[in-house]
């Protein structure tokens, strides 16, 4: 069994790889189940078993991760793989090109600088939604919140609150973005 992670556009190809962010495929959760859905095996990735693996003939989904998924967090990425292999009795099958890519949904916020000078930064902030889980953007905030996607396409609620500098009003406008995927 070989896997690798695709972060963004980059692919990180072999197991013993890491990333700065701290990705090590090694400590991904592998879970076999079969037809049904009953966990037939699982394991860590980096303890993947050295003899094969014995399953009766049929279906089975493996699935890959690199942690739980949760509803919204900051610099929380998720890597995820799933793949159907079928196994035929009395023969072994090699399981190959098992590819983990980001599995929810990264949001960052940036301001152009012609507006960035004219915001207070006090009072001017950004909400993004996606169901019932949010995240508050600071004006400062340079991290990424992950959102766990609710269907192949999404839609993300921003609520964007701001005050021009020397001003007493607020100012809220909000938006969605439709088709948004992980």
């Amino acid at each position: 069994m070989e896997a690798s992670i695709l972060e963004d556009t980059e692919n990180v190809e072999n197991s013993s790889s890491t990333r700065a962010e701290g990705i090590d495929i090694n400590t991904f959760d592998v879970v076999i189940t079969n037809k049904a859905g009953l966990q037939m095996a699982s394991f860590k990735y980096g303890e993947r078993p050295t003899d094969p693996i014995a399953l009766e003939g049929g279906v089975y989904k493996i699935n890959m991760s690199s942690a739980a998924m949760v509803g919204a967090a900051w610099e929380s990425p998720v890597y995820a793989a799933e793949k159907d292999v079928v196994i035929t009795r009395k023969q072994t099958t090699t399981v190959n090109d098992i590819v983990c890519k980001l599995a929810n949904i990264k949001v960052t916020i940036a301001y152009s600088a012609d507006i960035k000078d004219q915001l207070d930064p006090e009072f001017t902030t950004m909400k993004v939604e996606l169901v019932d889980n949010e995240l508050l953007y600071a004006f400062t905030e340079t991290r990424a919140g992950y959102f766990a996607p609710v269907a192949p396409e999404n839609t993300l609620k921003l609520t964007f609150n701001c005050r021009y500098k020397g001003d007493t009003k607020n100012i809220t406008m909000t938006n969605e973005i439709k088709g948004v995927k992980a």
